[in-house]
C-alpha cells in the first residue's frame, strides 16, 4: 500500500483510546517497510496522539488519514497526509511532524542542530520538497489542492524569530507552522479546509498506490524557469560558471532529435574527469521537461544524489524530485529493479560507470530514448560493471540502437588534455615512469601542481590561497587509517584506528566527512575552505573546487619501482568489498584504486596539492613535480 497506514481519524482515535495505536502502526509498519526502529516509534508517540487530540471532535472523524507515506520513486516517506474536501475538490495536507522543543541554528550553513546531532536541514524546506512532489510529480496532483504543514508541538511560538531568521522568513509564508501554543490554528485549518469531508471511503488507499507521474503544470514551470534552474545548477556545480561548449551543443542536439523522432536509441557518452558530464546531464534534464517529456536524472550515490537535488532545490518546486537513485537494499521502488513499473520518454544516467549490469537492462527498458554518461577509469568496486562492452550487450538484446559520443574538452581541469595524459604517464600500472618534461611544459604554465613534505604546510598554503584571492579550497582523501564510522571519524591527528603514528605531537585534525548532509555544506555553501574536514571518493565525484589538497594515502605506494598495495592493511573501504579484491584480486583492486587517485589528482579546477603519507612515494613523486 505504500504506506503504515490508510484509513480515517475515527479509527485511529480509536485505536488510540483502546491503547493500541503504536502496536497497531509498528504492525502495518513492519508488513509495508520491515521493522521500525525505536526512534521511529518515539516519534509516533510522541507526535500523533497530539495531532489526534487537536483534532478530537467528532466532525473531523471522516478525514482520511495516510501515515508514512513512501512517494512513489524511492524511499522518502511524508510523515503524515490528511485527505479531506469532495470528489469535484480534493483537498490534502502535507504533514511534517517534529518533536524538537530546541534547536541551535547554524547561520554559516544555514542549518540546524539539535543536541548533538549536527547539520539538519531546515524541516521547512523538507515538508515543501513533499508539497512540491505530491503538486507536480504524482498522478493525483492534478486533483488536489495541497497545503503544506510542519508540525512543531513541542516548540514555543516564542522561538519563531530564531527558527525563522531572515534569510528563511519567506519559508515562514510558505508553510503553515504550528507551535505548542497554536494547536487551535491546526484545527481551524483542518476545519476550514478539509471540511466536509465527503471522498469515497477508499481514497487514502487508492492515493498510496497512486503512481509517480510529471503534470503538465510541472512542465511548464520548468519551461517558464528554464535559465534560472539552470544558472541557479551551473553556479552551485561549476564555480567558475558554465556555458556549453560547441561538442556539447551537438551532443544535445543529437539527443533531442532523437527524442522528438521517438527512436530507440541509446546514447552512450563518454568523458574525462572534469569534462562536464554531470552539468550536460542537467542541462538535458531541463531542457526535455521544457519540452514536455517525462524524464528523470539517475545516479547512485547517496552523496551525490542529494548534493544534485540541492543544486535544482533553490529553484522551483519538486524539479529536484526528478533527481532519483537507480537501486537501494532498502526495497524495490528503483528504477533499476527488476519490477519497478514506471516509464518515461527520457531518462539520464551520470556516473553509469557504477552501475549493476542488471540496472543497466532495466534502465533502457524505462524509455524510448536513453543516455548515459560514463568513464571507465573512475569505475570504482568490484560489483561495478557499467564498462562498455555491457551498454552495448544490454542494448543488442534489448534491439536497440547504441550511439557513442564523447566529450572533448577537459572543461573545469585548466591543465586540459595535456594534463590529463600527464596524469595517465604518472599512474601507469606497468612500469615506473617519469611522464616527459615537455609534456609538463604544455599546462604548468596554466595548471598548478605541488607537493609537499609537511602535511600541516600544505594546509597553511592552502588557507593562505583561500584567504588571499577567495578561492575555494578543498582537501580529499581515499578510505585509509579509518573507517569513518562513529568514534572513528579521524582522518588526519592522533591516534588513528589504524596505529599509524605520523601525526603523533603534531597540532593537527582532520576528519572524515560521513552523512550525506555533510556534504551540501562542505561543496554547495563553503565548508570545504575551513579544511577541517576531508571528502572521501564517493563525496568528491562530480564536485570540483579551485584548489584540491590530496591526503595521499599507504593504499596507493610505490615499491621496486612499481605502483603498489601498501603492505600494511590500512585500507578499510570494503563498500562492495574493495578489501576483499586487495587480498583475492591484485590486479582489480589496483586499477580501482589507479581510478581513485585519477579523480583526485583531476578535481581541482586550477590547481592541486599533494602531500604523502608514505615516505617512498613522497620522494617518487617529488622527483617528478617539484
Amino acid at each position: 500500500m505504500n504506506a503504515a497506514y490508510t484509513g480515517n481519524l475515527k479509527e485511529l482515535k480509536d485505536f488510540n483510546k483502546r491503547g493500541i495505536l503504536i502496536d497497531e502502526l509498528s504492525a502495518r509498519y513492519e508488513k509495508e517497510f520491515g521493522v521500525s526502529s525505536e526512534s521511529q516509534i518515539n516519534s509516533w508517540k510522541n507526535s500523533i496522539p497530539i495531532v489526534l487530540e487537536s483534532l478530537e471532535n467528532p466532525r473531523f472523524d471522516e478525514i482520511q488519514v495516510l501515515i508514512e507515506y513512501r512517494l512513489p520513486i524511492g524511499e522518502e516517506r511524508v510523515d503524515m497526509i490528511l485527505l479531506g474536501g469532495n470528489a469535484e475538490s480534493k483537498k490534502g495536507l502535507v504533514i511534517e511532524l517534529k518533536q524538537w522543543n530546541d534547536f541551535k541554528f547554524n547561520p554559516e550553513s544555514n542549518e540546524i542542530n539539535i543536541f548533538h546531532f549536527k547539520g539538519f536541514g531546515h524541516p521547512a524546506l523538507q515538508v515543501l520538497n513533499y508539497f512540491g512532489r505530491l503538486k507536480h510529480l504524482h498522478s493525483c496532483g492534478e486533483e488536489y489542492e495541497f497545503k503544506p504543514v510542519l508540525f512543531m508541538h513541542n516548540l514555543s511560538n516564542k522561538r519563531k524569530e530564531d527558527f525563522y531568521p531572515e534569510n528563511f522568513r519567506n519559508l515562514e509564508l510558505d508553510v503553515f507552522t504550528v507551535y505548542n501554543e497554536s494547536m487551535d490554528n491546526f484545527a481551524e485549518l483542518c476545519d476550514e479546509f478539509l471540511l466536509p469531508s465527503k471522498l469515497a471511503k477508499d481514497e487514502s488507499i487508492e492515493f498510496s498506490k497512486s503512481p509517480y507521474k510529471q503534470t503538465l503544470p510541472f512542465f511548464d514551470l520548468i519551461r517558464d524557469h528554464f535559465n534560472e534552474i539552470w544558472e541557479g545548477a551551473s553556479d552551485k556545480l561549476s564555480r567558475a560558471g558554465f556555458g556549453l561548449t560547441e561538442n556539447q551543443k551537438d551532443i544535445v542536439s543529437k539527443i533531442m532529435e532523437s527524442m522528438k523522432n521517438n527512436e530507440k536509441k541509446v546514447f552512450l557518452i563518454s568523458g574525462k574527469p572534469g569534462s562536464g558530464k554531470s552539468l550536460l546531464a542537467i542541462y538535458l534534464l531541463i531542457t526535455s521537461l521544457s519540452e514536455r517529456r517525462s524524464s528523470v536524472f539517475v545516479a547512485r550515490s547517496n552523496r551525490f544524489v542529494p548534493l544534485i537535488r540541492d543544486c535544482l532545490r533553490d529553484n522551483i518546486d519538486a524539479v529536484n524530485g526528478v533527481v532519483i537513485y537507480v537501486d537501494s537494499r532498502m526495497g524495490n521502488n528503483f528504477i533499476g529493479r527488476d519490477n519497478f513499473r514506471g516509464v518515461f520518454d527520457f531518462v539520464i544516467c551520470d556516473e553509469a560507470q557504477r552501475f549493476r549490469q542488471s540496472n543497466i537492462k532495466n534502465i533502457m527498458k524505462r524509455s524510448p530514448v536513453t543516455v548515459f554518461f560514463h568513464d571507465e577509469q573512475q569505475i570504482l568496486n568490484p560489483p561495478e560493471e557499467g564498462w562498455k562492452k555491457t551498454f552495448f550487450e544490454e542494448a543488442f538484446h534489448l534491439k536497440k540502437d547504441i550511439v557513442e559520443l564523447k566529450l572533448h574538452v577537459a572543461i573545469r581541469c585548466r591543465g586540459g588534455e595535456d594534463y590529463h595524459e600527464w596524469i595517465e604517464k604518472l599512474l601507469n600500472l606497468e612500469i615506473m615512469i617519469n611522464p616527459p618534461t615537455e609534456l609538463k611544459n604544455l599546462w604548468e604554465n596554466r595548471y598548478k601542481l605541488k607537493l609537499f613534505d609537511d602535511i600541516i604546510e600544505m594546509k597553511n598554503y592552502m588557507k593562505k590561497i583561500h584567504e588571499i584571492d577567495n578561492n575555494n579550497v578543498a582537501l580529499v582523501a581515499s578510505f585509509t587509517e579509518s573507517d569513518g564510522k562513529p568514534g572513528r571519524k579521524l582522518r588526519v591527528g592522533y591516534p588513528l584506528q589504524s596505529d599509524f603514528n605520523l601525526y603523533k605531537g603534531m597540532d593537527i585534525r582532520i576528519d572524515w566527512l560521513m552523512e550525506p548532509n555533510e556534504y551540501r555544506h562542505f561543496w554547495l555553501q563553503g565548508g570545504s575552505n575551513n579544511l577541517a574536514n576531508c571528502a572521501s571518493i564517493y563525496g568528491s565525484q562530480g564536485f570540483e573546487s579551485d584548489y584540491i589538497g590530496i591526503i595521499w594515502g599507504r593504499d596507493f605506494v610505490i615499491r621496486n619501482g612499481k605502483w603498489s598495495k601498501g603492505e600494511l592493511p590500512v585500507n578499510y573501504d570494503n563498500i562492495d568489498g574493495l578489501s576483499l579484491a586487495a587480498r583475492n584480486d591484485l590486479p582489480l583492486y589496483l586499477k580501482l584504486i589507479q581510478n581513485r587517485y585519477r579523480i583526485f589528482l583531476t578535481r581541482g579546477m586550477l590547481g592541486t596539492f599533494i602531500f604523502c603519507e608514505d615516505e617512498e612515494t613522497r620522494e617518487y613523486l617529488g622527483g617528478i613535480i617539484n
